[in-house]
């Protein structure tokens, strides 16, 4: 499932002692300057969350790994977020929560992209 792709990702990067940023590639908003701003998070926290507008998250980082934080997660439902903060309280981290962002996960979902990335162009 989802935890443990996150997990075994997580153990690659993490065990080797570098921080790590984890992204969903559904979220048109998280652009480079918030990803680097959470990377610029992680010099005083142990990790930071941008929520999605749904409930689950549209980037996670890290700075160590712990797996127990990709455990008993409900993936795919409005609580992700919530139960991975409440992982991260748990373990005693200092954990940044940013603010949501939406995603795209649904057909209606679509009308949040960007109006320049939806132009036909015939040739």
């Amino acid at each position: 499932d989802l935890g443990e792709r996150l997990a075994s990702a997580a153990h690659r990067v993490l065990g080797g002692k570098h921080p790590a940023l984890f992204v969903g590639t559904d979220c048109p908003a998280l652009d480079a300057g918030r990803m680097r701003e959470a990377a610029e998070s992680l010099r005083e926290h142990d990790a930071v969350l941008i929520p999605a507008t749904d409930g689950g998250y549209v980037l996670l980082g890290m700075r160590r790994f712990e797996e127990h934080v990709f455990q008993g997660i409900a993936w795919s439902t409005s609580a992700v977020a919530r139960q991975t903060l409440d992982k991260f309280e748990k373990l005693g981290w200092r954990c940044e929560s940013r603010a949501p962002l939406p995603d795209i996960d649904e057909p209606e979902n679509l009308e949040l992209l960007p109006a320049e990335w939806c132009e036909v162009r015939c040739g």
